[in-house]
């Protein structure tokens, strides 16, 4: 009898053994079957990561050129129209490059298209190619212009009709103190310069993909 519960004894090792190994099997090959799919998981993202840098700093670069355009005017009347004189192309693709990605596709921001940015990139890893776009969005001010509500002293009679100097205004834009615009000009008004780096300072892009 003993005997008999000894060969029952290794019969069911040796069944137990099977099933071990039967699973040791199926998840070595679920483990080598996934492996590939997590590494393109990761090349991708990395990818996707490209494109987000690239896309941001395209719109940032934008800003820059709008700040250094709204400094050197005479006058402005609040419109962000006609002051981005750089798409912001050349600093994508740098970004870009340094995530080891190149720049495939790019379209650069403007009153006519909301401000947005739309960037594509492209990295090759072993031989496989992967490609990723992003879209950015700059979010600039909402700024006008409103008369100066200070009351201004009646007209010298001493003083030459022909002289008559514009009076002031105040320009006004979300979130910062208003701006006072001398005369109607800009060169004339102290802190210019230091409004429009307080103004657009900072990033004022955001991804929409």
């Amino acid at each position: 009898m003993t005997s008999r519960f000894h060969h029952r004894g290794e019969s069911g090792a040796a069944a137990l053994l099977l099933v071990v190994s039967g699973v040791t099997v199926g998840l070595m090959v679920l483990l080598l079957w996934a492996l590939p799919l997590a590494g393109a998981s990761s090349q991708q993202a990395k990818t996707q990561s490209a494109a987000d840098a690239a896309a941001l700093a395209g719109a940032d670069a934008v800003v820059g050129g709008i700040a250094d355009n709204l400094k050197g005017l005479g006058s402005w009347n609040g419109s962000w129209a006609g002051l981005a004189s750089l798409n912001g192309a050349d600093r994508a693709a740098a970004y870009a490059d340094e995530n080891g990605a190149t720049l495939i596709a790019y379209n650069g921001p403007s009153a006519s298209n909301d401000w947005q940015v739309d960037a594509r990139v492209r990295r090759t890893v072993d031989g496989t190619e992967y490609e990723s776009s992003a879209s950015a969005k700059l979010r600039l001010p909402s700024c006008s212009i409103e008369d100066d509500e200070e009351e201004t002293p009646p007209p010298d009679d001493d003083e030459n009709e022909e002289e008559d100097t514009p009076p002031d205004s105040k320009l006004r834009c979300n979130g910062m103190p208003a701006f006072t615009i001398i005369g109607g000009d800009l060169d004339l008004s102290l802190g210019w310069a230091a409004f429009v780096d307080a103004l657009l300072g900072g990033s004022h892009a955001r991804l929409t993909r």
